[in-house]
């Protein structure tokens, strides 16, 4: 079954201002090329139709109707130049509807300077200027119905009671600019409505995409960027380290004794902890810096801009005493405590890659781990590239 799309039945704008907002936006590019294309073969076909006059207007005539017809060619002129102003990015369709009302205009002056008997040709040329404004020139349909249908009203006003034609000849041109109307109409309205319904359907798709992308990226049960994203966020920051010389530290925390939790308590407070913990960490570092899971118990900070070996001391002693707080387990009265083994590698250093950093902080954690536990070291090989560039970090 389709999914509804939220358009106007009549106007066809999306019912949500933003989304609507967000399609004049991405059709604008495609919007420029079309209707510029779009006016300068009307503007070209209406000018090849002059040579048609000699055969059908008085000589006499001759004169005023080319004037007729360049003074109507005139504003299409001036509109295409429009397209290349910031302002047709705000206001378009109207003035891209406005260029049929122009050819429109012209032939309606043509018809009236001429005889009765020019009529039946110069009739042919209004049909199709209603079928460029409704399927080539880029208008929305709403605004080319008003703007033929308008057209509809003034050429019967002018016909019937100003310059009146035969009744016979008047219902027989009525007959084929309604046909047009008509035919130019559904096509527009179908047109507009499958290409509003197309970007519906390819933003849905690119907000699915998104989500399993994100939802790829991130662990389901802490939204915690897992493993895979580490890597990238990883080489992103060796990359800027490098380029700003400037240190980072990647920082591998354990947790010290957390099976038990899942043993005694269940699962749910298992996971209750791991979610609280990953919430502590988070707050606990700057909004550039990354937190992690790797799985289980483990997670992972990436810090970037660190001044000295001591700014990652301090980083490391205020997440163990976060992490020390007490944790209230859900549905019960059972207050916990965690305490984590956490070790770290700074770098830039030579040849330092994402998992040669984390396997450097791993193996200092484990370090930690053989002691006791509930501590913080650096892998002594990259300790000392935490080299001191200023004061200690503050933001932490």
């Amino acid at each position: 079954m389709s999914p509804i799309v939220p358009l106007h039945p009549v106007s066809l704008n999306f019912l949500d201002p933003a989304l609507e907002t967000s399609y004049r936006v991405h059709s604008l590019p495609a919007l420029r090329r079309h209707c510029r294309l779009a006016i300068i073969v009307g503007l070209v076909l209406y000018a090849l139709s002059g040579f048609l006059d000699s055969w059908y207007i008085p000589p006499e005539l001759l004169g005023t109707v080319n004037v007729i017809r360049w003074t109507a060619m005139g504003p299409a002129i001036l509109t295409l130049l429009y397209t290349f102003t910031p302002r047709f990015e705000r206001l378009n369709s109207i003035p891209l509807a406005l260029v049929g009302a122009y050819a429109a205009a012209g032939i309606v002056t043509l018809l009236w300077v001429g005889s009765e008997r020019v009529a039946i040709y110069y009739n042919a040329a209004l049909v199709l200027t209603i079928l460029f404004t409704y399927t080539f020139v880029g208008a929305r349909f709403i605004h080319a119905l008003s703007i033929n249908l308008a057209l509809v009203a003034v050429y019967n006003i002018i016909f019937w009671q100003l310059h009146p034609y035969t009744t016979r000849l008047l219902l027989t041109h009525d007959f084929f600019i309604l046909c047009a109307n008509m035919i130019g109409a559904f096509d527009g309205y179908l047109s507009e409505a499958q290409r509003r319904r197309l970007f519906y359907r390819e933003q849905e798709l690119d907000q699915q995409r998104r989500h399993h992308l994100e939802r790829s990226l991130h662990d389901r049960l802490t939204g915690l960027p897992n493993r895979e994203l580490l890597h990238d966020r990883l080489e992103q920051a060796i990359r800027s380290a490098e380029r700003l010389e400037q240190n980072a530290v990647g920082i591998f925390i354990d947790l010290d004794g957390f099976k038990p939790v899942n043993d005694t308590y269940g699962h749910e407070a298992g996971d209750h902890v791991l979610q609280m913990v990953a919430k502590r960490l988070h707050q606990a570092v700057r909004d550039s810096d990354t937190v992690a899971r790797l799985g289980g118990d483990e997670f992972f900070i990436v810090a970037t801009n660190v001044p000295d070996h001591a700014a990652v001391l301090a980083l490391t002693a205020t997440l163990i005493a976060e992490l020390a707080e007490p944790i209230n387990l859900p549905g019960d009265a059972q207050i916990l405590r965690v305490q984590a083994s956490l070790g770290f590698c700074c770098f830039p250093y030579p040849k330092a890659s994402p998992s040669d950093i984390i396997r450097r902080a791993d193996q200092a954690m484990y370090g930690v781990k053989r002691v006791g536990g509930a501590g913080a070291a650096g892998h002594s090989s990259a300790q000392s590239e935490c080299i001191d560039l200023g004061p200690a970090l503050n933001e932490h």
